[in-house]
């Protein structure tokens, strides 16, 4: 169970770093672009809008992901009372 867990929280992490990376290089390319002429600005609003959009998906998708652990390692304590528990070491883990 612990190496799975491990190989799903890798996948979130490389996934997490991939999405971040991308909103950082769209954030510069726009970046220039704030000097602010009336005809750009449209455009600008709408292109920061929708990077804002995306950030707050990435957030969501860390929260939700969160989340669904610590259930799993509630209820992997639940079901598997015989073994050491796990939810303490997760959340240690989450909160790094």
């Amino acid at each position: 169970f612990d190496v799975a867990v491990a190989a799903e929280v890798a996948a979130a992490e490389r996934r997490y770093a991939r999405e971040s990376d991308s909103l950082k290089r769209r954030w510069r390319a726009l970046a220039p672009s704030c000097g602010g002429r009336a005809a750009v600005a449209e455009p600008l609003k709408v292109q920061l809008a929708a990077l804002d959009s995306e950030a707050r998906a990435l957030v969501d998708f860390v929260v939700w992901n969160r989340c669904a652990l610590e259930k799993i390692a509630k209820k992997r304590d639940k079901l598997c009372a015989d073994e050491a528990p796990i939810r303490g070491r997760i959340s240690e883990v989450l909160r790094e």
